[in-house]
């Protein structure tokens, strides 16, 4: 009988191993972690317990007192496939051996796979879900399934979805090189090489920041693993003779600080030789923002388009300017603080890049600011007034010696007001209050628990309001609802309008009841993946801040998120990703066949969109189906991969 008790034991308690099996696999999204009997390798970033121990509740899974008789095993939920084809974005050509990888939409769970020699690849044993897919070979680019910009398709995985057709095209890395010399030819050292790309990634075509790097001993830089598209290459760096001096009061200055240059080497390498007023004003000289090809004014830039596999060679050479020195008056004389400025220039009209610039206070209440170019700057100048630290910008064109002042030349009126809560939610940290404005100024005020705020004297101009709220130690969703703005020329629910020297008083109303849309895009009464899901203000204005895209998933689903209480068109769009979205007349003919919204505080509405095309290429069905896979084990690679070339990143 001893011998029959320890059998049992041995066979009940013993793992997984030629037929015996103790429970059937788990889906995907309560796998352990490990590789799965198909191959994929999944990391399960859930709580929940591994499928090993949902087996048997006692800590001891064998033991003598088990009944003999057989019970049912529990039913598990279907599980599916994600299979297809990956292969060459230009010639069709099957990719071996590229590394595929999928996570869920909640994130809880990821599976990585190589696709077989013939291109095809399969993930097994995944749970009903929606699942983005990314691709990576070597000299290729990483990208997801049919990405443009950020927006993707995400597989959608269960009872009928297919799944199992898909055809990845997958986009060769373009290259861009180049070396950059100075006036007399020679290498540049450790010049920074800023690249910009011209697309269309969220709301309307932008041209953007997308990396940067330093040139080596050679003065030579490198920009690897880029995708099919449109950039613009500029350079800074710092002469490594010249000598930076103070031109205003009849005394060395005070408080002198160097700002704007940073990294590892790049801030050692060209750290200023500054002289004060001693030196010699021919070396008083710096390099100007310089773009391919040679030329200083970003509207003169080459654009430069790389197609999949393209390498291009884009030198750059640095011609010195006489530097720059600003005269900044009307600050504040508080000596226990001393007024902080810093400098930057928009190229392209994106976000602000940090100029270098060494500043000095030649008197209380005036600094000397030099180091940099001519050009169309912004000033952000930060001071405390009555114990408070307030901060507004400065726009200028600098294009010789000069005079600012801090106070601005033209008519300004003193900003104050308070933020207020919805019903019942008090303020626990504070946080900031911001006004935007296109043409003139920037400024930012803090607030604290009570809610008020003080801008003191704010340049005439239109602002648009922000607010950030500090809750909890985290910042909350929270949203500018409404504006009152007595005092102001004219105002709405965002904008108001200084034109005068009286006070304006603000009441921001913040919220956080946003609206969310879902919804299917139909082609011919079928759901269509891969278009354009477009969610428009009826009004036509604030295109910009409160238009909502997406992109439709494989089963023509989509969803729009944190979307402003209001009423709004929808669309479904095909070939519109260069679209300028934020124009008006660029989406008139399409706004006939819009749907209407009327979206309250914390609406969730579902819709179905038809789409409209906007080119004469027709909509292509994604996924698409593709041939019979030739072996069951495509998802084991004969030999990882190795890593993808990296650009360095700021």
């Amino acid at each position: 009988m001893i011998p029959l008790l320890l059998s049992l034991i041995l066979i009940i308690g013993r793992p997984c191993s030629g037929h015996l099996q103790v429970a059937p696999p788990a889906p995907l999204s309560s796998r352990p972690k490990g590789r799965s009997v198909c191959g994929p390798q999944r990391r399960d970033r859930s709580n929940q317990p591994s499928a090993s121990s949902t087996l048997n509740s006692s800590p001891h899974p064998a033991s003598v007192t088990a009944p003999l008789t057989s019970t049912p095993t529990p039913q598990q939920p279907p599980t599916y496939r994600i299979a297809g084809i990956i292969v060459d974005a230009t010639t069709n050509t099957p990719i071996p051996h590229a590394e595929l990888s999928i996570t869920n939409t909640d994130n809880t769970d990821d599976a990585q796979t190589f696709s077989a020699p013939d291109g095809h690849f399969v993930f097994q044993n995944v749970s009903p879900g929606k699942y983005p897919l990314s691709a990576f070979a070597p000299g290729y680019i990483r990208e997801g399934f049919n990405q443009h910009g950020s927006l993707l398709i995400a597989i959608a995985v269960g009872t009928g979805t297919d799944s199992e057709h898909i055809i990845f095209r997958l986009h060769r890395q373009a290259i861009l090189t180049g070396r950059v010399t100075d006036e007399r030819g020679e290498p540049v050292r450790h010049a920074q090489v800023i690249l910009f790309s011209s697309e269309t990634p969220s709301s309307h075509p932008t041209t953007s920041f997308r990396f940067n790097t330093e040139t080596n001993d050679l003065g030579e830089y490198r920009f690897a693993a880029l995708g099919p598209g449109r950039y613009f290459v500029t350079v800074t760096a710092h002469p490594w003779y010249a000598q930076t001096r103070f031109i205003y009061g009849s005394e060395p200055p005070n408080g002198i600080t160097f700002s704007g240059r940073t990294g590892p080497r790049l801030g050692k390498a060209i750290a200023p030789n500054i002289q004060q007023q001693n030196g010699d004003p021919s070396l008083d000289v710096v390099y100007p923002f310089t773009f391919y090809p040679n030329v200083t004014d970003p509207h003169a830039a080459s654009e430069i388009t790389l197609s999949p596999g393209d390498k291009f060679d884009a030198n750059i050479q640095l011609q010195p300017v006489p530097s720059i020195h600003l005269h900044i008056t009307n600050l504040s004389t508080d000596p226990m603080s001393l007024p902080q400025v810093s400098v930057t220039q928009k190229l392209f009209g994106s976000s602000p890049n940090s100029i270098p610039i060494v500043s000095g206070q030649i008197a209380p209440g005036e600094l000397e600011l030099t180091g940099f170019a001519p050009g169309d700057l912004s000033f952000e100048v930060g001071q405390t007034i009555n114990g408070m630290w307030f901060a507004h910008s400065i726009n200028a064109h600098v294009d010789s010696n000069e005079t600012l002042d801090a106070a601005g030349s033209t008519g300004t009126a003193n900003v104050s007001g308070h933020v207020v809560l919805p019903a019942g939610e008090t303020i626990t940290l504070g946080g900031n209050v911001m006004l935007q404005s296109d043409e003139g100024p920037n400024a930012s005020s803090p607030f604290q628990k009570e809610g008020t705020f003080s801008f003191g004297a704010v340049p005439a101009g239109t602002y648009r309001v922000f607010a950030n709220l500090l809750q909890g130690g985290g910042r909350f969703n929270y949203f500018v609802d409404t504006i009152s703005a007595t005092g102001a020329k004219d105002s709405d629910n965002e904008h108001f309008t200084i034109s005068a020297t009286a006070d304006v008083q603000l009441t921001v109303n913040l919220s956080h009841d946003l609206a969310q849309v879902t919804g299917v895009a139909n082609l011919d009464g079928k759901p269509i993946a891969g278009v354009l899901i477009l969610l428009v203000p009826a009004s036509g204005k604030s295109l910009e801040f409160e238009s909502r895209i997406d992109q439709s998933d494989s089963d023509g689903t989509f969803a729009l998120s944190n979307i402003r209480p209001g009423k709004y068109l929808a669309l479904a769009l095909d070939n519109a990703w260069d679209l300028d979205r934020t124009t008006w007349s660029a989406l008139t003919p399409f706004l006939p066949k819009a749907q209407q919204l009327d979206l309250a505080p914390a609406a969730q509405k579902h819709l179905t969109l038809d789409v409209q095309p906007v080119s004469a290429q027709p909509v292509v069905p994604q996924p698409v189906p593709v041939p019979p896979m030739k072996s069951p084990q495509v998802s084991t690679p004969a030999a990882p991969t190795p890593p993808n070339p990296t650009t360095p990143t700021p």
